[in-house]
């Protein structure tokens, strides 16, 4: 995972898994990714593979945020990964877009 602040903006590249083994691992920069008051982009073009570990964290995220009046913006969602969040309908969330 890549964290980078452009404008206010987070921005978090994904890159392999998200699941259950790097969930883990990701704790200490996730929660500086979503401190702040601007939305947090995920930018998944280099994710391979999300289990629902992994699921759980970005439905998670989007309510958190939402409840903070904040958006978390899905970027690059391709292939398996995209069609995984389309099959669970995971951008029906309130707080959550995701651009494919």
């Amino acid at each position: 995972m890549r964290n980078v602040k452009i404008g206010g903006v987070t921005r978090v590249a994904i890159v392999g898994e998200l699941a259950e083994g790097t969930c883990e691992h990701l704790a200490s920069a996730w929660a500086e990714a979503l401190n702040g008051d601007a939305p947090v982009v995920i930018d998944l073009e280099d994710c391979t593979f999300i289990d629902s570990i992994g699921l759980d964290l970005i439905v998670r995220t989007a309510t958190r945020l939402h409840k903070e009046r904040r958006t978390l913006v899905v970027f690059n969602a391709k292939g398996p990964v995209g069609e995984l969040l389309r099959i669970t309908d995971v951008a029906s969330l309130e707080g959550l877009l995701v651009h494919g």
